[in-house]
Parts: C-alpha cells; structure tokens; sequence
C-alpha cells in the first residue's frame, strides 16, 4: 500500500508546483474525501512550500446531523494538526446562498423534492457554494472521484477526463478537476486512510462505525468498506436506507427525519398538493401549493425537537 501512497504523492508533487492556480479540496467527511485531505496533509508535511490549500467543508444545511457533527470534529483536529507543523492549510466552511438552500426552494417557492429527473439539489447545496468560495479565478479542485464506484459514475467520468488524474467540469470553465485517487479501490481507500492517519486527525473507528450505520450488513462486511449516504431529505433514491440502517444501529431519533422525508414523498406524488400549472403556464403538475407549504413548514418545525437536530436555521 505504500508503493501506491508514495506513488500518489509524486502525482500531487507535479500537479502542485506546475502552476501558481490555488487549490480547494472538498470535504464532506466521507471516506474519498477523508484520503484524499490525508493525503494533501502527508505531501504538505514533507514539503517546504506557502502556497496556500484551501480545505472546503459545504454544510449544506441538510446533512445527516450525525455525519456533520463528527466532520466538524475533523476539521477542528485538522486545524490543530496544522497550526502544530505550520502547514499553509486554510479551512473553509461553505454554504448554499439563502436563495438555493433547500428549505427557502421546497417551502419559500414550491419546488417539488428533487427525483431522478428533476435533481435540482445538487448544483444549488453543493456546487454553487464551492463555486463561490473560489470567487470565479481559475483554480483546482481536488475531489476523492474513484472510476470503481458505479458504471454510470465512470461513464461520466470518461466523458469529462483530459489526462490521467485531471477532468473538465463543463458549467465552470475555470475549474480544474483534479482527482488524485481516481484508481483506487474501495479496500485501497481503507488501508490508505489507516497508514496515512498518524496524527489522528480522523478517528478512523467512528469513521467505520459510521459506514456501518450508513450500511446493510452481509456476510464479508463491505458495510464499512461500500457504504453510501447523503442528505436526510434526498428523494432521489426511493428508499432511505441508510437512514433506515442507522435506526437499526440504535439512532432511534433519526425515525422523526425519515418520516419527514416521506411526507415530502407523499405530497410530490399527490397532485392535490400541487398547482395545475407549471411555473411556465403549461398545464401539468406545478410547484406546491401555499397551503401544502405552510404545512411542511409546521411538520419540520415539529420534527425539530423529538430528534433533537436543529433541521432550520432562522436565517
């Protein structure tokens, strides 16, 4: 595993002193991420450099509360770790514009949840806001993107690649996708974020104890190794299992957030709850009615206090 490590630093080693373009390396807390800010802090300690890296956190304001709470944590260990060996390491946390966040489009203007297709999430709770940390400068952006994740992830991915470990990112010009991890696989990932974590800035057995909640267990436990989550409300999937494994690993509380979710499931599907028209004038179910807004508003707010997470901010 360290030939692999050694080898994916020397790539890190060009990538960063072939230009003067600064970098943001998104963090959600996930494994991918986890190796690849592992990663970025292995190559700063050897290295005797000021060009800054940006660390980019996205709370996206509907995270699994129990996934930001220990990506926090992260963060604030990162902080510690760098001001010990003066790394030129600056943490951002990003979030979406008021306009794009998730609550102020399903309840301020009616948009439906986001499905397989109308996924307008996405750009608005992740993207954007990394977006607008780089301030429109042409810069890099280092992702933990992985070809050995789903056929139709590497379908995208092969569309979008230039070179080896660098794509294209076709909404923002100015982006460069540099994706150091790119051949790793999943069993790779673990084994690296272990070797890597001696300064304990990750607490690698929450880390997997999460995956586990996050994941079906089976008999060659690949529930810490494959495991998947995403935000409390997603409706793209049909089904929120990894909400659903975690209630089974004890997180009773998060039974009040998966019935919330299924509300917002029941009233995108029930055309009583919706307009006649489009926001286009065109006949066809439309954005929610006022009334069906003003009640998702009531249930978040009850929704609040049982599981005890602060599901919206007064902003």
């Amino acid at each position: 595993m360290k030939n692999k490590i050694n080898r994916t630093l020397g790539v890190i080693e060009n990538m960063y002193f072939s230009d003067d373009k600064p970098w943001y390396v998104a963090y959600s807390g996930g494994k991918d991420s986890t190796l690849v800010l592992l990663l970025i802090v292995e190559f700063l300690k050897k290295q005797k450099n000021d060009k800054m890296i940006h660390i980019v956190y996205c709370d996206t304001g509907v995270e699994f509360p129990i996934m930001r709470n220990y990506t926090i944590r992260v963060l604030n260990n990162l902080d510690k770790i760098a001001k010990i060996y003066n790394l030129p390491i600056e943490i951002l946390i990003a979030k979406p514009r008021i306009e794009d966040s998730f609550f102020v489009n399903v309840i301020g203007k009616g948009y439906v949840p986001p499905s397989f297709m109308f996924r307008w999430c996405t750009n608005r709770l992740r993207t954007r806001p990394l977006q607008d940390v780089t301030k429109d400068k042409e810069n890099i952006i280092l992702l933990g993107t992985r070809f050995d994740e789903s056929t139709e992830r590497n379908r995208t991915l092969k569309s979008n690649q230039v070179d080896s470990y660098i794509f294209r990112q076709c909404s923002y010009p100015n982006s460069t996708i540099f994706s150091p991890i790119i051949d790793y696989n999943v069993e790779e990932v673990w084994k690296s974020i272990e070797t890597l974590n001696i300064d304990a800035i990750i607490d690698v057995e929450k880390l997997k104890f999460l995956y586990k909640g996050f994941s079906e267990s089976n008999e060659q436990n690949r529930e810490i190794l494959g495991g998947r989550y995403g935000c409390w409300v997603c409706t793209v999937v049909r089904r929120d299992k990894a909400g659903e494994n975690l209630v089974k690993k004890g997180y009773a509380e998060i039974n009040h957030l998966l019935s919330f979710r299924q509300l917002l499931l029941d009233l995108r599907n029930d055309p009583s709850k919706r307009y006649p028209n489009r926001k286009t004038g065109e006949k066809g179910k439309g954005p929610f009615s006022l009334d069906t807004r003003k009640m998702i508003l009531e249930r978040l707010i009850l929704t609040e206090k049982p599981s005890g997470y602060k599901l919206i901010d007064e902003e």
